[in-house]
């Protein structure tokens, strides 16, 4: 994740970060109850190490060569 305090950031990136953060969660919560478990928290914040967040990081990578989300 990037580091930034949040008069680095103007509404719309905040907005996408936002959104961005939103479907990694979703992503990792792989039961779909709204919670993160162990397992599933850990996907969320190490997505590298999760093959079904692949999706996730495919995003930002994208995101930051051509600046969509």
């Amino acid at each position: 994740m990037c580091a930034w305090t949040d008069d680095e950031l103007d509404d719309e990136e905040e907005a996408q970060e936002i959104a961005h953060d939103e479907r990694r969660w979703k992503l990792a919560d792989t039961n779909a109850d709204g919670m993160l478990d162990k397992e599933e928290y850990s996907s969320f914040v190490h997505p590298e190490e999760a093959e079904h967040m692949k999706e996730s990081l495919i995003q930002v990578c994208c995101s930051v060569i051509f600046k969509v989300v």
